[in-house]
């Protein structure tokens, strides 16, 4: 055997993994002509039950109808085109103004009025309340197309909703109008134009309805059985009826299991789970065979092929399908992101090449190319420290890579401050803080917040950057992007500003709850702040920065238990998983030696376990109204970094070794084939002395070693927690 030989199979051996690490994802499939005529088709669609229905059964007169007919016109465009949408919408505004200035009480008029009235045409929710109310109860008994008055109905609803929150009148006001929109769906589905468009609003109608019935009753499966029993007054509901029906038992299937990692997941929850999703499947199966063409059957099948764990392939089959039913599909793009995942079924280097073909479907338009963003982002949760989170990404690569699709995107929606306030966020994690500075500035009093940048961190985010940029001006030796925007107070260990407190070091903050409350001095050691109201409640917020337990589960609790139980002068009343700000959490309640009932949470980000406890009366401090009030104080100042699950990284260090030891192997067979020397000829051997050898001594055989192998078989991870959407955190 040549000595390069073995060399060159080493070669061949670990080329394998490095090209399967380094090679682009598959392209997304996209079809611009089949999505330029959805469009098409959809604006047509609209035409007709927009300017066409006015002019058959809307209310005419010569004084209003030139300025009815322009606001109608320019709504089909709003409703379809996202490069006209910021353009349009003071165009529709102004237009139905003039109508109704003249007289016009046409219904449809007065929706695309209410539609219409954001800032600068926007008084406040009341009015913006009275405006919807009236055009959706005068729709209600028109002649206009049923799914018309359907969307005036919950848009009416969702304005009532949110004018008084705790009030039970508004509330049961909202609810009332959800359920008259939701009675109209069979309506719909009779007489209004079948197709692609109109399948897709119905079910987005059931879902809106069916959430907001949650909201206010707190029962999830009473609220879809509400649903369900309207949709199955009409056939042609059929398909809509499945979907909802799975996209609900895969919510259902994870308040059975809960968003902790595996070992936290009790044997009747993983039996509830699994049988949940089992509904769950049965009923987009048979949806996808009615219709094997709908992109939310397709993307739902996704989460559920991950939740039975039936491997890549599967998921990617099911990804392909949404896709090619709807190019558009940012729900399926962001699924098969969140799955991706180094935690669940990919690897970092995955997730950013399915970043990067993203980005180069060039499908803006649907927001797809910007989840290029989230891969970077996420992909720098999985680097060991801080450093190198921010050294990643502040990475030119990564800069310009974030800059390229969000600028785009924004060059033709420059309006859409739901991005734009995202793009500030990421211009601050790359360390751009002037820019990060400028695009919070153009976004002005229109800030928006999500599931992954909250309300709490965009706010002092914003004023982080601001802080900073102050500081640079006025120092000129210090320039943006050099250095964290930090401020004089923020360098001390903790910042105080009214009723609120910062502590920079631990990333996390906590505001008091009302007026009622008030700082106690001192802070115990390994505490953040201690707090106390009238009613005699204290509140702590404590912290372990060297947790022995890498992750919440049955270890963590243990610990907990014993730490907060000691020398048993203190009676646990109950424990149990739950989630707080998005990360898996352990709640202990207490009954404290004097008396008095307490509820700790707590839960492990940026490598540090954080406890929020409040002491109470002797009544259980969890049922008192203001309970989640207290623990909603604390926040983070910046996204938490959930610890990656401990059988993933096992797993990783388990391949990483095995990797090193073959290799290793490898080298020392090669390294020994090159240096033995050439073999020598064998000298010949009289047939005399060898036959008296043999008659004295047995003749010596190698003894045979059987081959063997282990086979392996890697379970795959739990699913991640997700949101309302079917996306993780």
């Amino acid at each position: 055997m040549h000595p390069t030989i073995p060399v060159i199979l080493v070669a061949a051996l670990f080329a394998i993994p490095v090209a399967r690490l380094t090679a682009a994802a598959p392209a997304i499939p996209q079809d611009p002509e089949k999505q330029e005529r959805l469009r098409r088709e959809r604006w047509e669609q609209d035409t007709r039950t927009l300017g066409e229905a006015y002019s058959m059964v809307g209310k005419k007169n010569p004084r209003w109808n030139e300025h009815a007919s322009l606001a109608l016109g320019i709504a089909a465009h709003y409703f379809n085109d996202p490069l006209s949408q910021d353009r349009n919408l003071p165009e529709i505004y102004s237009a139905a103004k003039k109508a109704i200035d003249a007289g016009c009480d046409d219904p449809l008029i007065l929706y695309l009025f209410a539609r219409a009235s954001f800032p600068p045409n926007y008084t406040d929710k009341a009015e913006q309340d009275r405006r919807y109310t009236t055009a959706a109860l005068a729709l209600q008994k028109s002649a206009y197309a049923p799914f018309r008055r359907i969307v005036a109905l919950y848009k009416a609803a969702q304005a009532r909703e949110s004018l008084d929150r705790k009030s039970d009148k508004v509330q049961d006001e909202a609810q009332a109008l959800y359920t008259a929109a939701l009675k109209l769906l069979a309506t719909s589905a009779a007489e209004d134009e079948p197709g692609p468009h109109l399948d897709r609003d119905l079910f987005e109608t059931a879902n809106i309805v069916l959430h907001a019935y949650k909201r206010r009753s707190g029962d999830l499966i009473a609220s879809f059985e509400r649903v369900d029993a309207e949709l199955a007054k009409a056939a042609e509901l059929r398909t809509v009826r499945l979907k909802l029906t799975g996209r609900v038992f895969i919510d259902y299937a994870w308040e059975a299991r809960g968003i902790g990692t595996a070992d936290t997941v009790t044997e009747r929850g993983w039996k509830l789970y699994r049988e949940r999703i089992g509904v769950a499947r049965k009923a987009l199966t048979e949806a996808w065979t009615i219709n094997p063409n709908d992109g939310k059957t397709a993307a739902l099948m996704i989460t559920v092929s991950a939740a039975l764990q039936l491997g890549r392939a599967e998921m990617e089959k099911w990804f392909e399908r949404a896709m090619k039913a709807d190019g558009n599909n940012l729900e399926a793009c962001r699924i098969m992101r969140n799955f991706i995942e180094p935690k669940w079924f990919g690897t970092a280097e995955e997730m950013l090449a399915f970043g990067r073909a993203c980005r180069d479907t060039k499908n803006w338009r649907a927001g797809i190319t910007l989840l290029l963003a989230d891969a970077h982002c996420h992909a720098s949760h999985y680097l060991p420290s801080a450093t190198e989170k921010a050294n990643y990404m502040k990475s030119k690569e990564v800069i310009q890579d974030i800059w390229a699709v969000y600028t785009e995107y924004l060059q033709y929606r420059p309006n859409d401050n739901s991005v734009r306030s995202r793009f500030a966020a990421f211009c601050y994690l790359c360390s751009c803080y002037k820019e990060a500075h400028e695009q919070f500035q153009i976004v002005g009093d229109n800030l928006a917040w999500d599931h992954e940048f909250s309300e709490t961190w965009m706010k002092d985010t914003r004023a982080r950057t601001a802080a900073y940029i102050k500081e640079t001006q006025a120092n000129a030796g210090n320039s943006p992007g050099e250095k964290a925007p930090v401020t004089a107070r923020a360098q001390k260990n903790t910042t105080t500003t009214g009723g609120s407190r910062d502590f920079p070091e631990h990333k996390c903050r906590y505001a008091l709850p009302g007026k009622d409350w008030s700082w106690m001095e001192p802070t115990p050691p390994n505490h953040l702040c201690l707090a106390t109201n009238r009613k005699g409640f204290v509140l702590k917020v404590s912290f372990n920065e060297h947790p022995s337990a890498g992750h919440v589960g049955e270890k963590f609790a243990a610990e907990l238990d014993k730490d907060q139980l000691q020398a048993g002068q203190a009676t646990k009343r109950g424990g149990h998983f739950t989630a707080f700000r998005g990360l898996p959490c352990y709640q202990l309640e207490i009954r404290e030696p004097g008396g008095q009932t307490s509820v700790s949470r707590a839960f492990i980000a940026n490598g540090i376990a954080y406890n929020v406890s409040v002491v109470g009366k002797q009544e259980p401090i969890e049922l008192d109204a203001h309970f989640e009030d207290i623990m909603d104080g604390f926040d983070f100042t910046e996204p938490p970094v959930e610890p990656v699950p401990a059988k993933a990284g096992s797993d990783r260090a388990i391949y990483i070794i095995v990797g090193g030891l073959v290799f290793c192997l490898f080298v020392a067979i090669a390294l020994r084939l090159a240096l033995r020397p050439p073999p020598q000829k064998k000298p010949k051997v009289r047939r005399d002395f060898d036959a008296e050898i043999s008659e004295v001594l047995p003749v010596m055989r190698p003894p045979t070693a059987p081959q063997t192998g282990v086979r392996t078989s890697r379970s795959l991870p739990p699913l991640p927690p997700r949101g309302r959407d079917g996306l993780v955190s």
